[in-house]
């Protein structure tokens, strides 16, 4: 049953998932291409601290030292370098990634903080190569619109997670952008939360938490669906 908290599913939502057997019947949504290792240097603009709120978001995950995190598109370990922190030194990071240029500049920041728990990991467009039944918390920022293989991927990803485990998807909100965004985003960079809703929910998974505090972004945490 989904958690009641002020933070949690607004009305807004509530009707988003009265519309998802009518989004069933549209057209499936085109991937994105993935954004290319040479131009990685857009995911640590100064202004992502501001519109994103990374360390709000890692704190509504309530990591815990010993927790295994896999970041799925960790790209130059934006995140990667914030949940270690937040594992401790019983914990892990896994940070996967298709593009071996990603983790090539992550490593490099990795000995330049002096980080020793995070363990990159090149997946491929099906499979992030994670344990079975090891992982405590998945996080997909910004990534999942580019998976060429959602269905298979979000398989993956459902038997990828320990008991208990969790899913905290970050998108791009397709309905409305703040008018001072940095960057015009591409539409297929986008998705709304029906998309999100349709798809997830049609793969394994059920929709504890839906968060509302970002400015561009929507915020959802999964879980395996408990069998009925």
């Amino acid at each position: 049953m989904i958690k009641r908290k002020i933070h949690f599913l607004s009305i807004g939502m509530l009707l988003v998932l009265s519309l998802i057997s009518v989004a069933a019947r549209a057209q499936e949504r085109k991937p994105a291409r993935p954004l290319p290792a040479e131009r990685a240097d857009i995911l640590l603009m100064e202004s992502r601290d501001k519109f994103e709120k990374p360390d709000e978001i890692v704190a509504r995950m309530k990591l815990k030292d010993g927790d295994l995190v896999a970041d799925i598109g960790a790209g130059l370990g934006y995140y990667s370098l914030r949940l270690a922190r937040q594992t401790g030194p019983h914990g892990a990071v896994f940070a996967v990634d298709i593009q071996q240029g990603m983790l090539d500049r992550l490593n490099a920041r990795m000995k330049e903080s002096g980080v020793r728990n995070i363990y990159p990991i090149l997946g491929t467009e099906d499979d992030p190569m994670l344990p079975a039944g090891k992982i405590d918390w998945v996080l997909l920022v910004d990534a999942y619109h580019e998976f060429s293989k959602p269905k298979v991927m979000l398989e993956k990803i459902l038997t990828s997670l320990a008991p208990g485990g969790k899913v905290a998807l970050i998108e791009y909100r397709a309905e409305k952008m703040p008018d001072d965004f940095p960057i015009k985003l591409p539409r297929d960079h986008q998705m709304t939360a029906i998309d999100v809703l349709r798809e997830w929910l049609g793969s394994g998974f059920e929709l504890i938490e839906y968060h509302d505090f970002l400015p561009a972004q929507h915020f959802f945490i999964f879980r395996k669906a408990e069998v009925k």
